[in-house]
């Protein structure tokens, strides 16, 4: 991760970043996880797909909702300082996401898929 970011997450979240790792990464964000200081663990995704960063900033919001709805296996964005769900620098988006220490697989029960699927709309 570049240091610019680095500085950018230590001035606006309420942690300071002991070490950075490269996470396993998808097709629309660079993805890290990040360690504080206080041993504490989260998902850090960089985007600077201009076409991705409108749809991204809008689903914040939603993860948060659905989180504080109780889907608790979820990511849900960690706020800044100033209460925002993101960081913009240099076109770039910033985002902070809780920690979920689990394998990445596709590999997945349709059953218990479809469960969360109908808790989400229900």
């Amino acid at each position: 991760m570049d240091l610019k970011f680095q500085k950018a997450i230590n001035q606006n979240y309420l942690f300071t970043i002991l070490s950075v790792d490269e996470a396993p990464r998808q097709f629309v964000a660079e993805t890290y996880v990040i360690t504080s200081k206080t041993d504490e663990k989260y998902f850090c995704k960089i985007i600077n797909k201009k076409l991705f960063i409108p749809r991204i900033k809008k689903s914040l919001p939603v993860l948060e909702d659905l989180y504080q709805s109780g889907i608790k296996r979820i990511n849900y964005p960690i706020k800044t300082t100033s209460d925002d769900y993101y960081l913009e620098l240099d076109d770039t988006l910033i985002v902070i996401l809780n920690y979920i220490d689990a394998v990445q697989s596709y590999d997945y029960d349709n059953e218990v898929f479809g469960e969360l699927i109908a808790r989400v709309y229900l």
